[in-house]
């Protein structure tokens, strides 16, 4: 599976939110998927404190039942990785194929990462997928199955 030609445009880019990982998926969401999430710009005080992150990410999960776990093995482009920070499950990356994921750390530009390599595999805590994706058979690397 090849990454998706759409991440490519998101490597490099900066997202001044307090979770910056969380604002590169809700990006990609909205800029490719037309799917508006959640934005935590007043919720989150302190980026530094993975465990209140956590509790945004374990909130956001389950609200709504939107996301849906996917058994790694099965991840499409669009998925979400939840990986662990600081000991919380506390960070996110979005599935872009080829075993690649977008994210972005704190202070840092947007990366696009092999999350099979071992400093990435051991923190992945699960892979999910959101509702409306899976309401139209998952994604295939091209924005909910369209062009963009």
């Amino acid at each position: 599976m090849a990454v998706a030609e759409w991440a490519r445009q998101y490597v490099g880019r900066v997202f001044d939110e307090v979770t910056p990982c969380w604002g590169v998926v809700r990006a990609v969401y909205a800029e490719q998927y037309g799917l508006e999430l959640p934005t935590y710009g007043t919720r989150c005080p302190n980026a530094a404190d993975a465990a209140q992150v956590a509790l945004l990410v374990t909130e956001e999960r389950w609200r709504e039942q939107a996301w849906h776990a996917v058994p790694l093995g099965s991840e499409k482009p669009g998925d979400v990785l939840l990986l662990r920070a600081r000991g919380f499950p506390a960070h996110v990356g979005v599935v872009v194929g080829d075993h690649r994921m977008l994210h972005c750390e704190c202070e840092a530009t947007t990366a696009c990462e092999d999350y099979h390599r071992l400093n990435w595999r051991r923190r992945i805590v699960g892979c999910y997928r959101h509702a409306a994706l899976m309401a139209e058979g998952g994604s295939d690397g091209n924005a909910a199955g369209t062009a963009r």
